[in-house]
């Protein structure tokens, strides 16, 4: 079976699927302005939901990076680093 997070990790993990399930939506509404645009119709809906969807998952991302740095302070400038490091790999922005 999956792992379960740490109660205490609970907030980050909302944050980051949450963020994921963002860009997914992002990439879908790109792929349903790139089939608008092919028939010529209006696609400045399409734009403004990608942009709105990149905006929240990567402010999600971000609060969950700020997360991390306050449930382990003492972490260590390796962990801290590698904490941003896989969370701006994620942040397409």
């Amino acid at each position: 079976g999956a792992l379960q997070a740490p109660a205490r990790l609970a907030e980050v993990q909302r944050l980051m699927v949450e963020a994921v399930r963002e860009q997914r939506a992002f990439f879908e509404a790109w792929q349903q302005a790139f089939d608008a645009a092919e028939r010529d119709d209006d696609t400045r809906q399409a734009h403004a939901t990608r942009g709105a969807l990149m905006q929240s998952s990567s402010r999600k991302l971000h609060a969950a990076y700020n997360e991390l740095r306050t449930l382990f302070p003492a972490a260590g400038r390796q962990n801290l680093d590698a904490f941003y490091d896989h969370l701006c790999v994620l942040d397409v922005l």
